[in-house]
């Protein structure tokens, strides 16, 4: 599983997550996916200001290089 580090920015009201390995970066705005995405985790906005470290478990990074088409045989 990749890891990830990921944290709550309060003052633009969004979670920003980082995959490790390569270096993506995506950030969630709409709060009920933030919420979800914590959840995973067993955070909540107010406790995740600072960066946490995780295995990816929702696979947000794995489901982006799928759809971006960067999962082919010979990336592999």
């Amino acid at each position: 599983m990749d890891s990830i580090r990921f944290w709550y920015d309060a003052s633009e009201q969004k979670l920003i997550v980082l995959h490790n390995r390569s270096g993506e970066r995506r950030e969630i705005r709409q709060l009920e996916k933030i919420v979800r995405f914590l959840k995973e985790y067993d955070l909540t906005p107010d406790n995740c200001k600072g960066v946490q470290s995780a295995d990816d478990r929702t696979h947000l990074f794995a489901k982006m290089r799928i759809r971006s088409g960067c999962c082919k045989k010979d990336h592999l």
